[in-house]
């Protein structure tokens, strides 16, 4: 018996896929510390090299991943996020955030207007955004705590 990952489609599980998750955890290779193993264990997809480990985006990629692409991962710092978003020049980016998009030039984030189109917003508009940001200062709300009723 193996436990199916949450995101499959049952339909595209047939005799060779299911072979294949049955051989789990799976050897991709050798490196520094060790061997470099691949399974799918309960926060999902990884990659283990002696006693470090490295998230993968798919479980897809517990399958089909190899020794070099393994070791990349193993190069780079634990918890140093892949790049995102775009750059619009002059050390601006524009970033996918929790609460919507916004431009940044490493300091002062800027909200983007829920009227613009992130996919067209361009340098000019960027730094307006952040200039504004930047003159109106720090926020003035105060925060209010409600103290906790002793049983």
């Amino acid at each position: 018996n193996v436990s199916l990952p949450k995101d499959i489609d049952t339909t595209e599980v047939d005799e060779a896929l299911a072979s294949q998750f049955a051989a789990l955890p799976r050897t991709v290779g050798k490196g520094e510390q060790g061997e470099i193993t691949a399974a799918i264990g309960r926060y999902g997809p990884y990659v283990k090299l002696g006693s470090e480990y490295r998230n993968l985006d798919s479980w897809r990629d517990v399958l089909t991943i190899d020794q070099e692409a393994a070791l990349i991962l193993f190069a780079t710092p634990k918890g140093v996020k892949k790049a995102t978003g775009r750059d619009l020049g002059d050390g601006i980016k524009l970033m996918s955030g929790r609460f919507g998009p916004y431009v940044t030039d490493g300091t002062v984030n800027a909200t983007i207007p829920k009227s613009a189109d992130p996919e067209t917003f361009d340098l000019a508009a960027a730094v307006e955004l952040i200039e504004k940001k930047k003159a109106a200062g720090p926020s003035t709300k105060k925060r209010t705590f409600r103290k906790r009723k002793s049983a």
